[in-house]
Order: C-alpha cells, then structure tokens, then sequence
C-alpha cells in the first residue's frame, strides 16, 4: 500500500492489486487503446508529446500507465479560439481507498489540464468497463479522471 497526498485527500493505492490489473488488461483482446480512427490516433500521439509532465509524474505515482486510458473519448470543438485542438476526457482505474468526508479535488496543469479522482463511477464509464472489462472486481475502483486539450496534427 502506497499513500498520496491529492490536494487535501490522503489515497491509499494497493500498488500490487492495481498492477496485477494492469497486466491482466494489457495482456487480452481487445489491447487497451485499441481504436484505430484518426481521433484516437491523434490522441495517442499527441498525449506523449503535449501531456504536462507534472501531470504524467501524479498518474505515474498512482502506479497508472499516462499514455494508456482505459477510457477516453474527444471533442473537436471549432470554436475559432479552439479549432486546433481536441478536447480529450479520460480515465483510468486505480485500486485505492478515499477519505470520503473530504471532497473530491481538482489538480489543475499547464495548458488547461486538470486531473481528479473519486470514487463516483459515470454512467459512460459504467458501459466501458462491463462491455469492456468484465474481468474486473468493481470493489476497492477508483477512478482517475483527466481532460486535456491536444493539437490536433
């Protein structure tokens, strides 16, 4: 167990169990990351290059791979001030207890970037993991929520 300080919530990750996790997923059909369409490509290349460092340290800290979401979805906004980028949410699961009495905080990066973490699974999320990770035992998920603004190449 590894404790992290998350602005005034105090995580405890089960290192061992989330990698156990992580290894399990990264080695079964459908890979993590396996869409193919021009969006989710331009995501995959543009979250090694553009993803705040600071950003990737804290997701690396909670034992999380940065650049493997297991769920992430985009928005090409064409608002003339955005046109250029795509706004990409993402998530990843991370086996952790949470102090729930304090509220869930936001760790906001460079270029607009935030990350936040609880214990709240979206209806969307929800979707993904049964459709998509059955093998998963949904006791002890919490999930680690990104949004980031990429350029679009």
């Amino acid at each position: 167990m590894k404790e992290i300080e998350f602005g005034s919530q105090s995580i405890l990750v089960d290192e061992n169990r989330t990698r156990d996790l992580y290894n399990l997923l990264t080695n079964r059909l459908p890979p993590i990351d396996w869409c193919q369409c021009d969006a989710c490509t331009n995501a995959r290349i543009t979250r090694r290059r553009f993803m705040p460092s600071t950003q990737v340290q804290l997701l690396r800290s909670l034992v999380l791979n940065p650049f493997a979401p297991l769920y992430s979805s985009g928005v090409r906004r064409y608002e003339s001030e955005s046109r250029d980028f795509a706004w990409w949410r993402m998530m990843w699961f991370v086996y952790a207890t949470m102090d729930n009495s304090k509220p869930s905080p936001r760790s906001v990066f460079e270029n607009k970037s935030v990350v936040w973490i609880n214990d709240i699974e979206l209806p969307q999320e929800a979707y993904s993991r049964i459709n998509n990770y059955r093998i998963l035992d949904p006791e002890g998920l919490v999930f680690v929520r990104a949004s980031n603004a990429f350029p679009w190449l």
